[in-house]
């Protein structure tokens, strides 16, 4: 239940802030201060690597799935599932700046296997885990 208070009270927190700030009529800001979106977007950034469905985050939006997506890529600019997928991909960056093996994140971040949180990672960064994680140290 604190959790979810922190949740709302961020999200409020966000939402007045941004309320003047012109620059946030779309992308992830203007999700997190929309009363539909919000919740899934702020859910998303707290476990990125939940096994997320379009269902699912319809669901935390309380809309249905056609509806839901819809308004996620007008708002947002690209459709729910990439959003997640470039979630996860930057928490796994994180993560293996940090210093994190490859397999510990691939795990972390809901992958079945360490080959195929390469793949993606690959396909979507452009660089190899590995690479980014000899890169930190």
């Amino acid at each position: 239940m604190a959790t979810r208070l922190a949740d709302v009270l961020l999200i409020q927190t966000v939402r007045a802030w941004l309320t003047d700030e012109p620059g946030a009529a779309s992308g992830w800001l203007a999700a997190l201060r929309d009363p539909r979106l919000g919740p899934a977007i702020a859910a998303v950034h707290r476990d990125p690597g939940h096994e997320w469905t379009p269902a699912r985050l319809a669901g935390l939006a309380t809309m249905s799935r056609s509806s839901f997506a819809a308004r996620f890529t007008a708002v947002v600019g690209m459709p729910p599932m990439t959003y997640v997928a470039l979630a996860r991909m930057r928490r796994a960056r994180e993560l293996l700046l940090g210093g994190s093996s490859v397999s510990v994140v691939a795990s972390a971040l809901g992958y079945g296997s360490e080959a195929a949180f390469s793949r993606a990672f690959a396909r979507i960064t452009g660089q190899t885990p590995g690479r980014v994680r000899r890169a930190a140290a």
